[in-house]
């Protein structure tokens, strides 16, 4: 075989195997890393750290109207919502751009958790929100969703843009 053929028969393996470019860890804890190279069973997982990714800000609103105003401005931001139930708000898929793995761009897909909490020292007067994230990611359309990267940038963004004025 030729140095030519080395390269191709390399090349079409790494394609077909996919997962991590190194062997490398891509986290600390490895029983949450996502990468199938690293944790076999990371990829079952279908849920990021959760941890809320807009600053705690209060606004001078009621809790019931807060999750009427963050309903209808999740709507005009072209997301779905799946359910909307005690002060909780959680949306459909929405598909992102993903990273570049060895030679194609992975599809992504983020849903958003939006909880409203009432403000402790005027709880009938005031309030705010946290949004969580939840992101999957899978090869090709064939490919079965698996859990992603945390993206905590997509929930601020999207918390910056249904944040009522003041």
């Amino acid at each position: 075989m030729t140095l030519r053929g080395y390269v191709l028969a390399a090349a079409t393996a790494m394609l077909a195997v996919g997962g991590c470019a190194t062997n490398k860890c891509c986290c600390p804890d490895c029983r949450q890393c996502v990468c199938q190279t690293c944790n076999p069973a990371g990829a079952n997982q279908l849920t990021n750290s959760g941890a809320p990714a807009n600053e705690p800000q209060v606004f001078k609103v009621p809790a019931a109207d807060l999750v009427k105003r963050i309903q209808g401005e999740l709507e005009k931001q072209g997301l779905s919502i799946t359910s909307a139930q005690d002060g909780v708000i959680q949306t459909d898929w929405k598909e992102y751009e993903g990273e570049v793995h060895i030679a194609r761009r992975w599809q992504e897909r983020t849903r958003f958790r939006v909880s409203v909490i009432p403000d402790v020292n005027n709880p009938t007067g005031a309030s705010r929100f946290e949004i969580t994230e939840q992101t999957q990611r899978r090869s090709n359309e064939k490919a079965n969703w698996e859990a992603g990267n945390p993206r905590p940038d997509r929930a601020k963004e999207l918390a910056q843009q249904i944040a009522p004025s003041q």
